[in-house]
């Protein structure tokens, strides 16, 4: 259990997520079933009637999600809430641990909500598909990705959501009491607060996930791709192994040298791409740290590849050739101490470094994130660079209509 308790904001959160190793078809059938323990309960019988008593409950809000945590299925249920030492209401906190654990114990899993819940889904994984920066994207991954065991098709999304099945969801949900939990707690609530939640809701005795060693399986490098598309630009990538990985301890270092290479508009890629040779409508330095790879992405104009791809590879070699100079360094060390400073003060916020300290390792207070990247120097960043390798080169588009 995570217990972050602070007095600096006026609401709080309590976070369940659950965990199961990845398997394409369970990934597809726990999208759907959290989605519908979102939507409606056996006590709250429909979508209206659950916000209706979420509004009640002085806008409190929940939130379902499912995402992938390298090879694990994260399925994560939130409720967030008014700090109750501020409202005059006996009965407050009493109401919001009901309504938790009727979506927690009680959801109404139906065909008719099954059958809606995967019409949304489809809806928008519809939407995305139509947009030609997502089927770059996606296409970019697929291909570079192929056989990862982190990695699911994008190509098999909407069939595996076509085929869930209610006894499937219903079955799933039965096996969420044997999951592993990490219970996150942030805010203002107490630690005998957060004990009364968790003995209500039958939580005290739930196992607890463990993080565990992540696969570091360097990408193979594979041939180049050109897809031609009707549009008036070409989306370019170019993909580099860097061996750098979330609990690394060259990753404060790597985080430094994307935000040089390709961080804002004062980066090498952003000057000299855009601003100087006017190659590119937008050019950005990624970092894909679950892989340990950094993607370079550029919108360009079609006639531009060639000299695009020459430029990207003279600042790649200038940058494992020389030092970058000290005010180089120093700007993207402070650009990226202000950005963490700026973003720090929300709740989420404040739960994510929580996560990252218990994931990675990762320094909890900001001031011992943000001394690790002043003690960032250029010697790091030139040996960070010669160690990036191109695996691969991908373009999309380029079809003048």
């Amino acid at each position: 259990m995570l217990h972050v308790y602070t007095e600096q904001f006026k609401a709080a959160s309590l976070t369940l997520r659950f965990f199961m190793p990845l398997e394409r078809k369970t990934a597809s059938v726990a999208r759907v079933l959290f989605q519908m323990m979102g939507t409606k309960t056996l006590q709250y019988p429909s979508r209206k009637e659950l916000n209706a008593a979420l509004e009640e409950a002085y806008d409190a809000s929940l939130n379902t999600s499912v995402s992938l945590l390298y090879d694990q299925i994260e399925m994560k249920i939130q409720i967030r809430f008014v700090d109750p030492s501020l409202l005059q209401d006996a009965a407050y906190e009493t109401q919001l641990i009901k309504i938790f654990k009727d979506v927690l114990y009680h959801p109404y899993l139906d065909e008719t909500l099954l059958n809606q819940e995967k019409s949304f889904i489809l809806d928008d994984i519809k939407t995305k598909e139509s947009q030609k920066s997502q089927i770059a994207s996606s296409m970019l991954t697929d291909t570079l990705l192929e056989g990862h065991p982190y990695h699911i098709p994008s190509t098999e999304e909407a069939p595996l959501i076509k085929a869930v099945q209610l006894n499937e969801v219903k079955a799933l949900f039965e096996k969420l009491k044997e999951l592993p939990c990490l219970i996150l707690a942030a805010g203002p609530l107490p630690l005998i607060s957060l004990k009364r939640w968790l003995k209500v809701l039958d939580l005290t005795g739930h196992p607890q996930y463990q993080p565990h060693p992540l696969l570091k399986t360097p990408i193979a490098k594979k041939e180049p791709l050109n897809v031609i598309a009707k549009m008036h630009q070409v989306y370019r990538y170019h993909v580099y192994d860097s061996g750098v990985y979330r609990d690394d301890r060259d990753y404060p270092a790597f985080q430094v040298l994307q935000h040089i290479l390709g961080g804002d508009s004062d980066s090498m890629l952003f000057k000299r791409i855009r601003e100087t040779h006017s190659m590119a409508y937008s050019v950005q330095a990624i970092p894909s740290i679950k892989y340990g790879l950094l993607i370079i992405q550029g919108s360009i104009d079609p006639l531009k590849t060639e000299l695009y791809d020459q430029e990207i590879a003279s600042i790649i070699k200038e940058l494992k050739e020389t030092h970058v100079d000290k005010d180089t360094l120093f700007y993207a060390q402070q650009s990226i101490q202000e950005s963490i400073k700026r973003n720090s003060d929300s709740l989420s916020v404040l739960s994510r470094r929580a996560l990252m300290q218990y994931y990675f390792n990762e320094p909890f207070e900001i001031d011992a994130y943000l001394a690790q990247i002043r003690a960032v120097n250029a010697g790091d960043i030139k040996r960070l660079a010669e160690n990036l390798k191109e695996v691969y080169a991908f373009k999309y588009g380029g079809f003048d209509a």
